[in-house]
């Protein structure tokens, strides 16, 4: 009885990336020992600084056009005007990882090595590497001068792996401000 509704093809639109640019970022991303940690003795905040100069110096279009807004120890929030407020999105991703027992590692944990096509590093896929799509893609459109249907936020994390307070601060926020 279910019948889908019909729906317009979507046209392919030709992307073109620089590979080479976006995979120098993602290694320099886990060169960064974002290492969460619930004593707080052992967290060197140095890391979380150094992450956070990169990103300002890689993705300078965010930079330039979104709103940004630190939030507690390690929240990052941007903000995209849209063309509309009615129903914003937020994109999301943590860049803080577990501690590394590293001889138990094939490859050093934070060298970012690219061997047979495989980047190899701590973060790569919890979740600095969903982090750097989501910037890699936002930089890029905004080279264009994109502005969204709707309202944008980027919400990222260095308290995740810890339950620390940056991700519940950011919501807080959000709601404060009736997002």
């Amino acid at each position: 009885r279910f019948r889908p509704a019909k729906e317009t093809p979507v046209t392919p639109v030709p992307v073109t990336v620089d590979a080479e640019n976006i995979t120098k970022n993602m290694v320099d991303m886990i060169r960064c020992k974002t290492i969460s940690n619930r004593d707080e003795n052992l967290v060197d905040r140095g890391e979380f600084e150094k992450f956070e100069k990169l990103m300002e110096e890689r993705f300078p279009n965010i930079y330039k056009k979104c709103e940004f807004k630190k939030i507690g120890k390690t929240g990052l929030l941007y903000f995209l005007k849209g063309k509309s407020s009615e129903k914003p999105s937020v994109c999301m991703a943590h860049y803080d990882v577990v501690p590394v027992e590293e001889e138990g590692w094939s490859k050093p944990a934070f060298e970012g090595i690219i061997e047979d096509g495989v980047l190899w590093g701590r973060g790569t896929l919890d979740t600095k590497g969903t982090l750097c799509g989501i910037v890699e893609a936002l930089e890029q459109l905004l080279e264009s001068d994109y502005v969204p249907e709707n309202d944008l936020y980027l919400s990222f994390s260095g308290e995740e792996e810890i339950d620390g307070n940056s991700c519940s601060d950011i919501v807080t926020y959000l709601q404060e401000k009736g997002v």
